[in-house]
C-alpha cells in the first residue's frame, strides 16, 4: 500500500507540475496580448489560467496569486476600455445587430389591417405568443443577471484575493506585490468615483514602498502622483498639490542619482561598444524620460490650484446668492424678518430661526417660519440697512414695501 500511495502522490505531483507549467504559458501569452493592446484576449487567457490553478492548487494557493493579480489588472483595463470612446465603438457592433433583429421582426409581423380581419384568432395567438415571450424573456434576463458582473467588480475581487495571498508572506517581493494590489484597488475606486477609498488604498501602498524601496525610486514617485490624482478627484486640492510636489521631488532626486551613475559609467569615445557605454546610454535615456515628466506634473499642480480657486469662487457665489456678505452677522436677518412677516402670522417661530446668518445649511434644508410677535421693519430701519449693506438689502426692502398694506387697506380691514 505504501508503494501504491507513493506512486499515486508522485503522479499527482507530476500532474500538478504540468498544470502549473501550462498555466504559466497562458499567463505569458496573456502578458504579450496586454502589450499588444489585445485586452479581451488577455482576459480570456488569464481566466483560463486561474481556473486551472484553482482546480489544481486551491483557491488560496501561492501559485494562484500572480494569476489573480494579472487577471484583475487586465479586467481593470477592460473596464476602462468599455467606458471610453473605444468601448462605445465596440458596443456599437451589438447595437447594429439588435437593430437588424428588430427590422427582421418587423418584416415578419403582419400588417395591422390584415390582423383586424380575424380578431378572435389573432387575440388568442397574441396571448400565446406573449406568454412564451415572457417566459423566454425571464430566462434570458436570469442568464444575463448571472453573467453580467461589472468588470470593475470582477477586477476588485481578483486583486483583493491576490492581496490576501501576498500578505501571508513576509518577503520583500511579496510585500511590494501587496503595494501593487493596493494601487490597483485604488485605481478601481477612482474609476468608480470612490475617491476617499482610493486615497486610503494608495496611502497603504506608499507606506509599504517607503519601507522597502530607496527614497528616489520611481515607484514612489508614481504612487505620489496617483495620490495626487485621487485627492484631486476628491476635491482635496491641498493634498493633491502636496503629493504632486513630492512626486516631483522624488523624480528630481532620481535624476541626480542617475547623473552620478552616468559619470561612473563614462568611457573613452574610442570604445563605444563597451558594456559600460550601454549602461551610459540607458542612464541618459532614463534621465531624458524623467525630465519630460516634470513639466506634466507641474501642470497638474497648476490645474489643482486653478480648480481650488474656481471652487472657492463657486462657494462665494453660493453664499452671495443666499444673501450673505461675509463676516457681517446682521446682513440677512432683517431681510428674513421682513419676508417672514409678509406671510402667515399665525405660525410659531421655528427653532432653527435663531441660528446665525452665517450658517448656510439650515437655510437650505427648510425655510424659516414666520413670527407672529415680530413687527414689520420700519422704513427708517430699512433705509439704515440700505445705507449699511448696499443694493441687495435695498431690493429686499422694496419687496417689503410692496407686501405691506396701505393705510387705506388697513382701514378697510
Amino acid at each position: 500500500m505504501s508503494a501504491e500511495g507513493a506512486a499515486a502522490s508522485s503522479s499527482d505531483s507530476s500532474e500538478k507540475i504540468e498544470i502549473v507549467a501550462k498555466a504559466s504559458e497562458l499567463l505569458a501569452q496573456g502578458k504579450r496580448n496586454m502589450v499588444c493592446g489585445e485586452i479581451p484576449k488577455a482576459v480570456n487567457l488569464y481566466e483560463e489560467a486561474v481556473q486551472m490553478l484553482v482546480t489544481s492548487c486551491g483557491e488560496l494557493s501561492r501559485d494562484c496569486a500572480d494569476a489573480y493579480f494579472n487577471c484583475g489588472s487586465a479586467l481593470l483595463e477592460l473596464g476602462r476600455m468599455e467606458t471610453s470612446v473605444l468601448g462605445a465603438a465596440l458596443d456599437g457592433v451589438d447595437v447594429e445587430e439588435e437593430k437588424e433583429e428588430e427590422a427582421n421582426e418587423q418584416f415578419e409581423k403582419p400588417p395591422e389591417s390584415e390582423a383586424t380581419e380575424d380578431v378572435e384568432e389573432d387575440d388568442a395567438e397574441d396571448e400565446e405568443e406573449s406568454i412564451t415571450e415572457d417566459k423566454e424573456g425571464e430566462e434570458i434576463e436570469g442568464e444575463e443577471k448571472e453573467e453580467d458582473v461589472p468588470n470593475f467588480q470582477l477586477a476588485w475581487e481578483y486583486l483583493d484575493l491576490a492581496k490576501v495571498i501576498y500578505l501571508k508572506s513576509e518577503s520583500a517581493d511579496d510585500q511590494l506585490k501587496v503595494a501593487e494590489c493596493h494601487i490597483k484597488l485604488g485605481e478601481i475606486s477612482m474609476e468608480t468615483e470612490q475617491h476617499v477609498t482610493a486615497a486610503e488604498d494608495i496611502e497603504c501602498a506608499l507606506k509599504i514602498q517607503q519601507k522597502l524601496l530607496p527614497a528616489d525610486d520611481r515607484l514612489i514617485a508614481e504612487t505620489h502622483y496617483q495620490l495626487g490624482l485621487a485627492y484631486g478627484l476628491g476635491k482635496d486640492f491641498a493634498l493633491a498639490i502636496q503629493h504632486y510636489t513630492k512626486a516631483i521631488g522624488v523624480v528630481e532626486a532620481k535624476i541626480v542619482s542617475l547623473k552620478k551613475l552616468l559619470e561612473l559609467a563614462a568611457v573613452d569615445e574610442d570604445n563605444k561598444e563597451n558594456q559600460e557605454s550601454d549602461h551610459a546610454k540607458k542612464y541618459k535615456d532614463e534621465i531624458k524620460e524623467l525630465q519630460e515628466l516634470i513639466p506634466e506634473m507641474r501642470n497638474k499642480i497648476d490645474d489643482a490650484r486653478e480648480e481650488s480657486k474656481d471652487m472657492d469662487k463657486m462657494k462665494q457665489m453660493a453664499i452671495e446668492a443666499l444673501g450673505f456678505s461675509g463676516p457681517s452677522k446682521n446682513f440677512a436677518s432683517p431681510t428674513k424678518r421682513t419676508e417672514s412677516n409678509a406671510g402667515d402670522k399665525n405660525t410659531d417661530v421655528d427653532e432653527n430661526g435663531e441660528k446665525k446668518a452665517t450658517d448656510i445649511a439650515h437655510l437650505i434644508r427648510k425655510k424659516r417660519k414666520p413670527d407672529d410677535d415680530q413687527q414689520v421693519t420700519s422704513d427708517q430701519d430699512i433705509k439704515k440697512i440700505r445705507h449699511d449693506d448696499g443694493s441687495a438689502v435695498a431690493a429686499a426692502a422694496l419687496d417689503v414695501k410692496r407686501i405691506e398694506p396701505t393705510p387705506a387697506e388697513q382701514g378697510t380691514s
